[in-house]
């Protein structure tokens, strides 16, 4: 460890480690998302009508999250392939599905320098 005043660093490479941290933070807080709407299942399986109807709009708001990290993933340059084994689906499926609604449309990923210069596939 370095010392830096009153402060301690560590000497590791911090890009690298807050990048892994958020991908093992975000695991896990999926993870408790997965078990917070599998209980509200059974909580609204006892509930009335109105309840089981906003339980059911939580299923749109998944899709848009959904289409918002899609749209990232493209963003930072993942290619319809990487998305599509993601889904479990072919590239082509998540293209049609997903590609007109995403702000990255293109086959080629969207930070791709190979956009500007080459035709779509």
């Amino acid at each position: 460890m370095a010392t830096t005043g009153n402060h301690q660093q560590l000497n590791v490479n911090n890009p690298l480690t807050r990048n892994r941290m958020k991908r093992v933070e975000t695991s896990e807080w999926l993870g408790m998302l997965a078990r917070m709407i599998r209980a509200a299942g059974k909580r609204v399986a006892d509930a009335d009508e109105h309840e089981l109807a906003a339980l059911v709009a939580m299923r749109d708001e998944l899709e848009k999250a959904i289409k918002v990290a899609i749209d990232g993933q493209r963003r930072i340059g993942r290619s319809w392939d990487h998305v599509g084994r993601a889904l479990g689906i072919s590239r082509q499926g998540a293209f049609k599905r997903y590609g007109q609604s995403t702000g990255c449309a293109d086959p080629l990923p969207c930070s791709s320098p190979a956009r500007a210069d080459s035709p779509q596939r």
